[in-house]
């Protein structure tokens, strides 16, 4: 802790180092490097009062024939009702909504949702924008929903020996290949579950990537 706040005393006593740096990119001061940021990006800078978070649920939920979700859904309204009618009139001004769990949305089951057409998440933005708020979408990097429910990724199953179940092609194929294609309701790491409770994380983050930083050019190929 003593050296990290060294550390910070030290980059803080330098403003004559990053000078050139402000003055380089056309700015002659930071006052106005920061004005000129919130001019180019106005959104980034908005006062927000309440921000909302969907994390998708609602669509995946219904596509997939989760319990505890509508068998399918048969109307806009019914979709907006799950999660967002409740926001009109309200304090929230910002929308943010989740599309990206064990799978991206767009590669959803579509025999159960098809009343909301090629672009279910539009809706979201419609309504949204309607009722004056802000849309963001955001992506959950590296889930890992997939390692307790048998829903995975394509470029998971054509790539094991990039997850951290750190196991050979024959391994994946024998023990947690059944389960995921449902053909088994054994999970494959049930054994660590009764020996180290369900907390454990080799559990939960055997189906996560070892390392995100892999370049597509850089990827083994099968």
């Amino acid at each position: 802790m003593k050296d990290r706040r060294n550390f910070l005393k030290a980059i803080t006593a330098l403003p004559v180092v990053g000078a050139p740096l402000v003055q380089a990119s056309g700015v002659s001061s930071p006052q106005k490097y920061t004005q000129k940021t919130k001019t180019a990006f106005p959104v980034s800078h908005r006062r927000r009062r309440i921000l909302w978070n969907n994390d998708g649920d609602d669509l995946w939920g219904p596509a997939h024939g989760r319990r505890g979700f509508p068998e399918s859904l048969e109307s806009v309204d019914q979709y907006l009702e799950l999660r967002m009618k409740d926001l009109e009139g309200t304090q929230v001004d910002s929308l943010f909504y989740c599309g990206f769990g064990t799978q991206p949305n767009w590669e959803f089951p579509r025999d159960r949702i098809t009343a909301l057409g090629p672009d279910p998440l539009k809706h979201v933005v419609d309504f949204a924008h309607r009722n004056k708020m802000e849309f963001m979408f955001s992506i959950r990097m590296n889930d890992i929903h997939d390692s307790f429910m048998p829903d995975h990724w394509k470029f998971k199953l054509n790539h094991p020996e990039l997850l951290q179940a750190n196991v050979t092609q024959q391994e994946f194929d024998q023990k947690f290949l059944p389960w995921i294609q449902r053909q088994s309701t054994e999970h494959p790491l049930a054994e660590v579950w009764k020996r180290r409770g369900p907390a454990t994380r080799d559990f939960y983050s055997w189906s996560a990537f070892q390392d995100l930083a892999i370049l597509p050019n850089q990827l083994p190929r099968r």
